[in-house]
């Protein structure tokens, strides 16, 4: 079987899928679980899931990681891995732009009907 590798964004260099990121991710880490979620939702270095992307990205966003927080309400708007839900999209929306996120502060204005 082929080695996969997979660039870490957390550490910043490439390493088996099944190492560095899993583990901070693992032990709570949210900037790796929000990569490890992203690997996921395109299949960089795993298997491609959404349910998988979803869970991992939810578990950094519910400790204060904006771009999590902002692929939530991304996933919540077009129901993917999730049931659509425009309440739940506007909530992750506005956490992520409260941090700065301009993408996230424009959808949300956007969905607000402030544009």
């Amino acid at each position: 079987m082929a080695e996969i590798k997979v660039f870490c964004l957390h550490c910043g260099q490439h390493i088996q899928s099944d190492e560095g990121c899993r583990k901070a991710a693992e032990r709570g880490d949210a900037t790796a679980q929000y990569n490890l979620g992203r690997s996921y939702y395109i299949g960089d270095g795993v298997n491609k899931s959404i349910t998988e992307a979803v869970k991992w990205c939810e578990k950094a966003a519910e400790q204060g990681n904006a771009g999590a927080q902002y692929f939530l309400g991304s996933c919540y708007v077009l129901g993917e891995g999730v049931v659509e839900n425009d309440a739940e999209a506007v909530k992750w929306f506005r956490k992520s732009a409260e941090q700065g996120n301009a993408l996230a502060k424009s959808l949300l204005e956007a969905m607000l009907g402030k544009r």
